[in-house]
């Protein structure tokens, strides 16, 4: 399958300007978004937020902006601006989600020693609203609403953030990190302890109507397929280690259940609408290199990517994928391709060996025997989200 070139991808390299890249025939055209910048996050009007650190005078400040693709040459929206600047982790001020809408956006950042969500609308009157505090701090917007699912400490709460009102839903929230919408916004699951492992159970969009979807022995991490009430459960059996033994497709109305992958893997994506899924396992080589299959609904593997050594970005990816997948997406808007970022065994020696290659961003069609393609040099590339659609108010019923 040929890249799009309805898709631009945005950049982040190590130092230096964010990019965004575009398909011409058969090359990429690549232009300066800005000067600087950390995860690209898309809204949905083709506007970018990006996060940065910047020292002068001993005096470091971490800035968050708006930067608009259609002209980058127009002065940049600042959201906020905090000093003395402080990370949440490496290369990370503040981390973004846009509101599927792309008219507000909510960001977590240190604040006062802890974790603090905020809600923001870009160009507003208004400066950032302070949501709720704690940590872990993990959020969702609920589709086609301004609610937000915050699972914050132990306590999973929904808040409104026009009105400012919340409703808490659990105070007993553990064994995952973020809280899935279904994509209709009709559905909202979540886990809590339970006797050698956690209970999963979905509640409606307003907290009601509580239902329990499974027990298993381990933590969890959870995401609706597109398209489908169905929920997909990843269960590790020793979450401290980051590693996944077993994926499950769920059907909370049936109680129907089956297998996807069974094995260690690390992360996984659905496209749109849900007709594949991307999962990134272990090698085992001992070189740190993982390798991306495309799966079918039925679990059947469809493709692999070459093996790769992460880059430090995608390696964050990774390691969070239940909540970056809302926010910086691998995937196209329609299932054409998946970024991926880091190097290629043939890329060079190894770093263990000398000086690492370049990280550079890949393009991967997903399709059997196809290459990774190089785009740019970076840290991570992400598409931009898919526009809601009228006609998905209603998932299938497959």
């Amino acid at each position: 399958m040929a890249p799009s070139s309805s898709f631009p991808v945005a950049i982040a390299q190590a130092a230096g300007p964010v990019l965004v890249a575009r398909r011409d025939g058969e090359a990429w055209q690549i232009v300066e978004l800005s000067p600087e910048g950390w995860w690209p996050a898309w809204g949905l009007n083709g506007n970018i937020a990006l996060s940065y650190v910047q020292t002068s005078g001993g005096e470091s400040v971490a800035t968050l902006k708006v930067v608009d693709t259609a002209d980058p040459m127009l002065a940049p929206t600042i959201v906020a601006r905090d000093s003395p600047a402080a990370l949440i982790a490496p290369r990370t001020a503040h981390y973004v989600l846009w509101r599927d809408d792309g008219e507000e956006l909510c960001y977590v950042a240190p604040s006062e020693g802890r974790l603090t969500l905020f809600a923001a609308t870009p160009g507003g009157v208004d400066g950032p609203r302070k949501l709720v505090a704690g940590a872990p701090l993990f959020p969702a917007w609920q589709p086609g609403r301004p609610r937000l699912a915050v699972h914050h400490a132990s306590v999973l709460t929904i808040v409104d953030t026009e009105s400012g009102s919340s409703t808490t839903v659990s105070e007993r929230a553990a064994g995952f990190r973020t809280p899935a919408y279904r994509d209709d916004g009709g559905w909202l699951a979540f886990a809590e302890p339970a006797a050698g492992g956690v209970e999963v159970s979905i509640v409606e969009s307003d907290g009601s109507a509580r239902q329990e979807v499974t027990r298993v022995n381990g933590g969890v991490a959870l995401a609706f397929r597109p398209g489908s009430r169905e929920l997909t459960v990843s269960v590790s059996r020793a979450p401290a280690s980051g590693v996944f033994d077993e994926l499950l497709l769920l059907d909370p109305r049936s109680g129907g259940r089956r297998r996807l992958w069974r094995g260690p893997f690390i992360a996984y994506w659905w496209s749109r609408p849900g007709e594949r899924l991307a999962i990134v396992v272990p090698t085992q080589s001992g070189d740190g290199r993982y390798q991306l299959h495309i799966l079918g609904p039925d679990g059947t593997v469809l493709a692999s990517a070459e093996p790769i050594v992460p880059s430090q970005d995608l390696r964050t990816v990774l390691a969070f994928f239940d909540q970056y997948r809302l926010s910086h997406r691998l995937w196209a808007p329609d299932g054409s391709a998946i970024l991926l970022a880091g190097r290629l065994v043939s890329d060079g020696i190894a770093s263990s060996f000398g000086d690492p290659p370049g990280d550079c961003v890949y393009w991967f069609s997903g399709e059997r025997g196809a290459p990774l393609e190089r785009i740019a040099g970076g840290m991570a590339g992400f598409f931009p989200p898919h526009a809601p659609d009228q006609n998905e108010s209603e998932v299938n019923e497959g």
